[in-house]
C-alpha cells in the first residue's frame, strides 16, 4: 500500500476516460482528498502541475471535508460536505464554471482548486461531468 493512504479508510474513488492522459482520485473517511495519474493541465489540484506515480494529498483542500471527486479526463470536480464546489484542471470552453474568466478562452487551466463562485450562497448536493462538460445540483 502506498504509504501516503496506509491505514486509511478510502470512501469514494473516481477514475477518468482515456487512454492518453488518465487520472485517479479518491476520498479518505476524513474527507481528505489525493489524486494521482497525468498533471496534464493541472488536474490534480496540485500547485507543481505534474504527473504524480502516487497517491498524493491535496494540501489546498486540507481545511475542507470533501464527499465526492469527479475525475473527468482534463478537469476535476470535488465537493465538499458544506456543499461547496471546488474545480481545477483544463478551464477551456468554460466547463470548469469560474465566472472570471469570461471568453473562456482555449487551453485556459486552474492548476489549484478554486471555488465555484456562481453556487455562492447555495448548497451544491451533487456534481458530475464527462470530458467536455460539468454538470451540477443545487438549493438556494
Amino acid at each position: 500500500m502506498v504509504e501516503e493512504l496506509k491505514g486509511r479508510v478510502i470512501e469514494q474513488v473516481s477514475c477518468s476516460k482515456g487512454l492518453k492522459y488518465p487520472e485517479t482520485g479518491c476520498i479518505d473517511s476524513e474527507g481528505f482528498v489525493y489524486t494521482w495519474g497525468s498533471g496534464a493541465k493541472g488536474k490534480l489540484g496540485h500547485p507543481n502541475p505534474k504527473d504524480e506515480k502516487v497517491p498524493k494529498r491535496i494540501e489546498y483542500l486540507k481545511d475542507v471535508k470533501a464527499k465526492k471527486i469527479v475525475c473527468a479526463g482534463l478537469h476535476t470536480a470535488v465537493l465538499t460536505v458544506d456543499g461547496v464546489l471546488y474545480t481545477f484542471g483544463c478551464g477551456s470552453d468554460g466547463r470548469l464554471g469560474h465566472v472570471k474568466t469570461t471568453y473562456y478562452r482555449y487551453l485556459y487551466k486552474e492548476p489549484v482548486p478554486k471555488v465555484v463562485e456562481t453556487f455562492e450562497g447555495r448548497f451544491v448536493e451533487d456534481v458530475d461531468s464527462s470530458y467536455y462538460h460539468m454538470i451540477a445540483i443545487a438549493t438556494s
